[in-house]
């Protein structure tokens, strides 16, 4: 009884194989929809989920491979469009209504007019402005999306990519950078024995101060600094300041320093005196 029971279970697990094997194809073929068109510079539709992407096409009419991250962005994209296409129809016949109510041209009715009609026609008492009735722009009820930051190959745009916050990383690596190339004309003077001659240009900083941390946050508008972050950059750049070759990086410096009010500029040349 043994050798039937092995050649029925060979023949069921065959069956098997073979039906997961159709399955597994119409599947495929039921979830990827491939239209090639002759233009090299078409797209492809695939279908993923029951919604329609577009994917890159290669110069030869084949598609290219898309990463997983890439689709997940692209249907993030096309809800977000959906979306603000919704609002911008809703605002267009809202800003209509409001421009015939007004009796004034639809056509040329702009959102300072709506503003202004929606405070006539809508009349409020409240202190408070935030509690009065508004009719935002579409922009300002859905934010904007954030650009993606790789390729269709899944490969990401910045070389810090793995930080999270790359563009504050980049800032810090900079001020690294620059601190070395200082470092390094500073043990220049004292090779050459000409370390009296480092102090001459040395910048004192005495007319400006770091910006605030409001301002210092408005540089990454798409991540998020904290204050320990910012107390983290202020202390590295700091060290730029305290160098004696400070004067090289000075453009860099003031990018992140503002003068106090009343101060005056550099004057731009010296000023020899004349008098006999």
């Amino acid at each position: 009884m043994a050798a039937p029971m092995k050649h029925s279970a060979t023949f069921l697990s065959h069956i098997c194989s073979k039906e997961y094997a159709l399955l597994r194809r119409s599947f495929m073929q039921s979830q990827v929809i491939c239209s090639r068109e002759k233009n090299s510079e078409s797209v492809t539709s695939v279908r993923i989920d029951s919604k329609i992407l577009k994917t890159p096409t290669k110069p030869d009419g084949k598609a290219q491979k898309i990463s997983r991250a890439m689709r997940a962005y692209l249907e993030k994209a096309k809800r977000y469009q959906d979306a603000m296409d919704e609002q911008n129809t809703l605002y267009e016949v809202g800003k209509r209504h409001l421009a015939n109510m007004m009796g004034e041209d639809p056509e040329g009715f702009t959102h300072k007019d709506v503003k202004r009609a929606v405070a006539y026609l809508l009349p409020s008492g409240l202190h408070e402005k935030k509690a009065r009735p508004v009719m935002p722009l579409p922009v300002d009820i859905l934010p904007v999306q954030k650009v993606v930051q790789f390729g269709t190959d899944g490969r990401p745009f910045h070389f810090m990519f793995y930080t999270t916050k790359p563009v504050f990383s980049e800032l810090l690596h900079d001020v690294t950078r620059h601190l070395r190339t200082l470092k390094a004309k500073e043990d220049e003077f004292y090779r050459t024995e000409k370390f009296d001659q480092i102090y001459e240009n040395t910048l004192k900083f005495v007319d400006s101060d770091w910006i605030s941390y409001e301002k210092f946050t408005r540089l990454f508008k798409e991540e998020r600094v904290s204050e320990d972050e910012y107390n983290l950059f202020l202390k590295n750049v700091q060290r730029l300041v305290d160098h004696p070759l400070n004067h090289k990086v000075e453009d860099f410096i003031m990018r992140y320093r503002e003068k106090f009010l009343g101060t005056q500029a550099k004057p731009k040349y010296k000023i020899v005196s004349t008098s006999i």
